[in-house]
């Protein structure tokens, strides 16, 4: 059986025109992360992969604290089976990023974010998908924190990586532009965030059908930061 880890923040923040907050909307297009470990018996896999699903049901039932204690777990089975530095344990450090950062203890969120960044450096590469979601996840969390240009710096390094290893039409391309349109909203920059907005929604109406949530997000926060010119 193959591993299982869904790194949870690869999405984007949705501006809400009322109170013009930046939300985490579960409804966004997030990646699951399919690996296989080389484990030795099975016994230690499926321990692993039954505590990260564990803690990805209890994140979803919003029990946070005890999410974070079955990824801990997992964490400590992965680790002693394939080392620090495998794309699993990245994924293991992302997933306890989320949800200290759900809980709203940002800093704790960030040096597991760093940690998920520097695994999945050495073991994936500088240019590789699962590196952008670090990169992305650690912006979202100075975003949460009021640090907007620090945040577009990783959100542009996310975007960067995914154009090259993607392509331009790709959905997660689309929700770096998103991120980006949204961080500098938050600074007050319309005109760039509303560049960023519309070649979000270029991508997901070219990727995506008629009527799917993340077009209807995106044209609201196209139309939610034409409205503040």
């Amino acid at each position: 059986m193959g591993y299982l880890s869904r790194p949870g923040v690869d999405q984007g923040p949705v501006l809400n025109r009322r109170s013009w907050r930046l939300l985490i909307n579960a409804a966004v297009v997030a990646l699951l992360l399919v690996c296989v470990f080389a484990f030795s018996g099975c016994e230690e896999e499926e321990d692993a992969y039954r505590y990260d699903r564990l803690g990805q049901e209890s994140y979803a039932k919003g029990q946070y604290q005890k999410a974070i204690g079955y990824f801990e777990k997992s964490l400590a089975i992965v680790r002693e089976a394939v080392g620090e530095m495998h794309p699993n344990v990245a994924s293991n450090y992302n997933n306890l990023g989320t949800a200290w950062l759900a809980l709203g203890q940002y800093q704790k969120a960030i040096w597991y974010f760093e940690k998920s960044l520097a695994v999945s450096r050495k073991a994936s590469g500088e240019k590789h998908p699962h590196t952008a979601i670090s990169y992305n996840n650690l912006g979202e969390a100075w975003r949460s924190l009021g640090q907007y240009q620090k945040a577009i710096g990783y959100y542009e390094n996310a975007l960067a990586i995914d154009r090259e290893a993607l392509g331009e039409k790709h959905p997660k391309v689309a929700i770096r532009y998103n991120n980006l349109g949204a961080a500098w909203v938050s600074l007050g920059q319309y005109r760039k965030a509303i560049g960023y907005f519309e070649k979000a929604l270029a991508i997901l109406r070219g990727a995506l059908p008629k009527g799917h949530p993340s077009i209807r997000q995106a044209e609201e926060n196209l139309a939610a930061a034409k409205s503040q010119q």
